[in-house]
């Protein structure tokens, strides 16, 4: 019993408390810090994507500045392959050139017997040395041509009974 008596015992004043504007002033100061927080969460997410269209747009730059470079460099090579190339027909000209003088100078038939005599120890033939050949004869067998044409009939024969 001395419990329900220590519960209903009121110590003090009874009179009611006046609700006074804390509770609002609190929950003003509560909307008024969401409110500054969504703000701020804004701002940050507003900073975050201008960061990412800044990082964005130095990654297209990079990557179009390392096409650009490849293509530079591909040009480089090609016209370095063009140089090569152009210096190969002026040495090939140049020998070519060297070749038509020593085919002139092989021409001359004075310039072909020297060197047979000098270079090669060749002799100019004495009549004793000469050896004459008579073509007016056969003397290699002519190929049959009967037989070539014996094969060209069995071969058209053949096609015949095949199709």
């Amino acid at each position: 019993m001395n419990k329900l008596l220590e519960e209903r015992y009121v110590n003090g004043n009874t009179a009611l408390q006046v609700e006074r504007e804390y509770t609002r002033k609190k929950e003003n100061e509560k909307r008024l810090n969401r409110d500054e927080l969504n703000r701020k969460n804004e701002l940050r997410e507003e900073q975050n994507r201008k960061r990412l269209i800044v990082l964005k747009s130095i990654m297209c730059v990079f990557i179009v500045g390392m096409i650009v470079v490849s293509r530079y460099s591909i040009i480089y090579g090609n016209e370095k392959k063009i140089r090569d190339i152009k210096k190969q027909i002026v040495e090939l000209r140049s020998e070519n050139d060297k070749m038509k003088i020593e085919i002139l100078k092989f021409q001359d038939i004075n310039k072909i017997d020297e060197i047979a005599r000098k270079k090669l120890h060749m002799v100019e033939p004495s009549r004793v040395n000469v050896v004459y050949c008579n073509f007016d004869k056969e003397y290699f067998k002519s190929p049959d041509l009967t037989k070539v044409s014996k094969s060209k009939s069995l071969l058209s024969k053949l096609k015949e009974i095949l199709f």
